[in-house]
């Protein structure tokens, strides 16, 4: 049905959603911030949270091309009554998420949408949007920036027609009140099932990194790179699990307040993101994986501290800097929460962990490492959970 070909398609959603940017970006309204204390962000998304934008929109584009892609829309010579935006991409698996992007070359390799911004960028073929720093397209902490900053955001879908100039006018007074964590939070859950989904591979994903801390702790080596790796594992999976909810839940009620009054959009956007209470459903499942992320990443948190300490001997009895404090509380999480949980008879303070002044654990500290990463591979396993699911349904008495 859509009268666009497939370059037009690409072009097409790169302007519609640099349209949606710019209205965000120009925003002066209050909305949630980035960061606890910080009065609001500077307009701009680090490549994280523009993936997660990206995300909100092609699902809501391709559901109103669904929803107009009829026989029985009546639509004028031009197509004013047909939305044609149909994002040539496909939702691929990422480290920490899903995104929108293509299969690239015989490989088939994940091209994502900032690949496909670099690349454009690097080519000098126009594009709406720049990265910076520009040679930096799998850096978390990128920024995307509009190309130009137009007077007129409306510059952008000039060549659009009247419908779909005004359901996106309609998204974007929607999409600018939202706060960068809830535009991740909507463009991460979208249904129950994605949603366990994704929390499942975070933990599924951590997993080759707890058999290589093993590995290195039997050898004496140094494991501070697979520990760091699995508290962002963990760390996802905790925001996964629970912390997103509370921004789901705000977001999706702007979003919902907002398309009231369009059914068009209203109908898109109940079929392609559901509600908090329907993607967080308290079942037994969502229940067990909350429980096991926290574990976990108070396990993973234990085990950085140990890899930095191991690391660095000197800082061991001074820790007057910000990041050996931090690692300190790590340990202080463990020492008061793992015992209650995890079978650890003699978990070694600080004075026993290594042996001397050098880098390698002692036999107590290395019997502790091996406990807590056996435990570790358990979470977010189903073959293991379902104890943990009963005692969630009928706790022990006292």
């Amino acid at each position: 049905m859509s009268e666009l070909s497939p370059s037009d398609q690409i072009h097409y959603t790169f302007n519609a959603i640099a349209y949606l940017y710019h209205g965000w970006f120009r925003y002066p309204g209050n909305r949630k911030p980035k960061y606890p204390g910080v009065k609001r962000d500077d307009g701009r998304l680090s490549l994280i949270y523009f993936d997660k934008f990206v995300n909100l929109a092609c699902r809501l584009f391709t559901e109103l091309y669904r929803l107009t892609d009829s026989d029985s829309i009546s639509s004028d010579d031009d197509h004013n009554g047909i939305f044609r935006l149909l994002p040539p991409f496909e939702r691929l698996p990422g480290k920490h998420g899903d995104g929108y992007g293509i299969l690239n070359g015989s490989e088939r390799r994940p091209y994502y949408f900032k690949d496909i911004i670099y690349d454009l960028v690097g080519e000098q073929i126009p594009c709406p949007f720049v990265l910076d720093p520009p040679d930096a397209p799998d850096r978390y902490n990128t920024i995307v920036e509009l190309a130009e900053i137009k007077t007129d955001g409306a510059d952008y879908i000039k060549a659009f027609n009247s419908l779909e100039k005004t359901i996106l006018t309609t998204i974007s007074a929607a999409i600018k009140r939202l706060g960068p964590s809830e535009i991740r939070a909507l463009g991460i859950h979208d249904n129950d099932k994605m949603s366990i989904m994704q929390i499942r591979k975070e933990f599924n994903d951590s997993k080759q990194h707890i058999s290589k801390i093993r590995n290195c702790v039997k050898e004496g080596s140094c494991f501070e790179y697979h520990a760091q790796q699995l508290l962002e594992y963990a760390t996802e999976a905790v925001l996964k699990a629970i912390e997103n909810k509370q921004d789901h839940q705000t977001g999706y009620k702007i979003l919902e307040e907002e398309f009231n009054g369009s059914d068009l959009l209203e109908e898109a956007f109940s079929i392609c993101q559901k509600p908090t209470l329907q993607v967080w459903n308290d079942s037994l499942e969502i229940k067990q994986l909350s429980y096991d992320a926290e574990i976990l990443l108070t396990i993973s948190k234990c085990i950085r501290a140990i890899a930095y300490f191991s690391k660095w001997p000197s800082v061991r009895t001074k820790n007057e800097s910000r990041e050996s404090k931090k690692y300190i509380d790590f340990l202080n999480e463990g020492y008061k929460t793992l015992p209650k949980i995890i079978p650890l008879n003699d978990f070694p303070k600080m004075d026993h962990m290594f042996e001397g002044k050098t880098n390698q654990l002692s036999k107590q500290a290395k019997e502790c490492v091996f406990g807590l990463l056996s435990e570790a591979l358990t979470k977010g396993d189903k073959k293991s959970a379902w104890k943990q699911l009963s005692l969630l349904e009928n706790p022990l008495p006292g």
